[in-house]
């Protein structure tokens, strides 16, 4: 009896010392883990600001550049496609000096080109001006188009990112869960009520914190009318395809 104890005993100490070996196993890789779990937050942080800087960059390479909607072109009746080459930099002229009243000459345009598809002999095309100071005029004056026989509106040339951003905006705007969301040089605001505070958005969830925010959070202001700002507040701009 008293010699089977002692075997018991024998292998209770061993099973503790393999206990405890497993403990200082469980808690040496703990640390590890923990380790990494910090490493990988740094890096994913680290990931994210790199993100964001070409996000910028990018943008800011288009700051000379805006978008013409509706624009008319010539259609080859036999492909029903636009004949090449095609000289956009006509219609802009057109465009910027009989309907927006200004007096530019075809050295304010760097380059202009139809893009994306033609629908009813319509295109957009995407210009870049010389000068932002010329860009700038274009985009300040758009206000003129409104109400345009052929449709015809201006945006700005907005990055993938951004352009997603603003149509998860129009999808706020048109369900009346937002009053009204514009661009300026590139920067997205938007505003939950017309008295609201204008909120900058930059990502997504700037959009869902806008989305839970309540009338009491908005604090009294007055719209913001400042130059080459526009401001998405009606269903005409929605239906015009805002951005």
């Amino acid at each position: 009896m008293v010699k089977r104890l002692d075997t018991d005993n024998i292998r209770i100490s061993r099973l503790y010392s393999n206990v405890e070996k497993v403990n200082e196993d469980v808690k040496s890789n703990t640390t590890i883990v923990n380790e990494i779990d910090t490493e990988v937050g740094t890096l994913f942080k680290r990931i994210v600001e790199l993100e964001t800087r070409l996000e910028n960059q990018e943008q800011y390479s288009r700051r000379t550049s805006l978008r013409f909607h509706n624009i008319r072109v010539p259609i080859d009746p036999r492909t029903g496609k636009i004949p090449h080459p095609i000289n956009t930099d006509i219609y802009i002229l057109q465009v910027c000096n009989s309907k927006l009243g200004l007096n530019l000459t075809v050295n304010d345009i760097g380059r202009s080109h139809v893009i994306g598809k033609v629908k009813n002999g319509k295109s957009q095309v995407i210009v870049r001006f010389l000068s932002y100071r010329t860009r700038s005029k274009v985009y300040t004056n758009k206000k003129a188009l409104k109400g345009d026989a052929d449709g015809i509106f201006i945006t700005e040339n907005l990055t993938q990112y951004r352009t997603g951003l603003t149509q998860k905006l129009s999808d706020l705007k048109y369900n009346h869960k937002i009053f009204a969301y514009w661009t300026s040089d590139g920067r997205i605001f938007a505003k939950t009520t017309e008295k609201g505070t204008k909120k900058l958005i930059k990502n997504y969830d700037d959009i869902t914190a806008l989305e839970t925010t309540t009338d009491d959070d908005n604090q009294q202001q007055e719209p913001d009318l400042s130059p080459g700002t526009t401001n998405q507040n009606s269903d005409e701009n929605h239906n015009n395809g805002t951005y």
